[in-house]
């Protein structure tokens, strides 16, 4: 018999207990960013609403439910603030227009690292999608070359995956010409051709 803990049961979106769960993890997530943004100090008048910017993403999809579904307005004052990519969530947290935003693990530290105070205060236990190098058809002679373009999101996991993969075909990323560009402009610029490398 295994010692290792069985998983968490995980029922349909549709189950109650799902949905139930959903808004716990919301109204729960929600007053931890406002204890952690406040202080948990009040005054006598209403307390203007708790932004919390995220992008789409599947991981995220349970935001994006939850806001659809009307929960968000169920708890705590909280708005949600839909951005385009994960650079534009922290640009608004750095300048103060979003109080929490959704991101990934190391993009937290890394903000944390560049000065901004931030406290994880909810995490999402499945992540979906991305981590995805494609490429088009290889060189003559099969061999990617100097001078390659590689498209990433620049600062983010996207970044130590390019550094990544290049070692893995014998190159440096100064032997290439990256190409920083957000997931929302991902699809376009792929169909026009602008690099010849692209993580997801």
């Amino acid at each position: 018999m295994s010692d290792r803990p069985s998983p968490l049961p995980c029922p349909s979106v549709a189950a109650p207990g799902r949905r139930a769960w959903l808004r716990r993890t919301i109204h729960l997530a929600g007053a931890a960013a406002w204890l952690a943004a406040t202080g948990g100090l009040t005054g006598c008048g209403r307390e203007p609403p708790l932004r919390v910017a995220y992008h789409p993403w599947p991981g995220y999809a349970p935001l994006e439910l939850a806001r659809h579904m009307g929960w968000w307005s169920n708890g705590p004052a909280i708005e949600a603030v839909r951005t385009a990519s994960a650079t534009q969530s922290v640009e608004q947290l750095r300048a103060g227009a979003v109080q929490a935003a959704a991101l990934t693990l190391d993009e937290a530290i890394r903000v944390h690292a560049e000065g901004t105070p931030l406290v994880v205060v909810a995490l999402f236990n499945q992540s979906v999608g991305a981590d995805v190098v494609m490429g088009g058809p290889l060189p003559s002679g099969g061999v990617w070359r100097r001078g390659l373009r590689v498209g990433h999101e620049a600062g983010m996991v996207g970044e130590l995956m390019a550094h990544t993969w290049l070692e893995r075909v014998g190159l440096r990323y100064a032997e290439v010409t990256p190409v920083h560009i957000t997931p929302d402009e991902h699809e376009t610029a792929w169909s026009r051709g602008d690099m010849d490398v692209l993580v997801t």
